[in-house]
């Protein structure tokens, strides 16, 4: 499961403008397609008070409230995990990053998490290749029984 430090990655994710009011809804939209696709779950912590947001079946959200931060929620979770090894703890905050790891949590940069949404978006919707050289042509007139003319 990941445990995504959610205005981190907002701040590392170029497609997102960070000062946007819909930048926590954008994050939900540009990681749920990996989620699916690699069967996965996310917890996304962010800053502040509760919003309400369109998610997943594959997301829960948490608000770190006015009283703590998010990185405190975060390293309370890796704390509270029945298993700390199961979590990937996804955030580009040196000191959440290397608290994770300490706790024996995967960790990755935000900066490399992109890149596996990227990687995986490309992976299930490849290019078409539409180069076809006259002779391809020729050879399926053919087989269809299309004359040259």
């Amino acid at each position: 499961m990941y445990l995504i430090d959610g205005n981190n990655l907002i701040g590392h994710t170029k497609e997102i403008p960070y000062h946007d009011p819909g930048a926590r809804q954008r994050l939900l939209d540009h990681i749920v397609p990996f989620l699916e696709a690699s069967n996965s779950k996310a917890t996304v912590v962010f800053d502040g008070g509760s919003q309400a947001l369109r998610k997943s079946r594959r997301i829960q959200l948490v608000f770190s409230g006015s009283k703590s931060s998010a990185d405190d929620r975060i390293r309370h979770l890796v704390e509270s995990a029945p298993s700390p090894r199961d979590l990937c703890v996804v955030s580009s905050d040196n000191a959440v990053y290397g608290y994770s790891r300490s706790c024996g949590s995967r960790a990755i940069k935000c900066h490399e998490f992109n890149r596996l949404i990227r990687q995986t978006a490309q992976s299930h919707h490849p290019e078409e290749n539409r180069e076809h050289t006259v002779e391809d042509l020729k050879q399926w007139l053919r087989y269809f029984g299309e004359e040259e003319e």
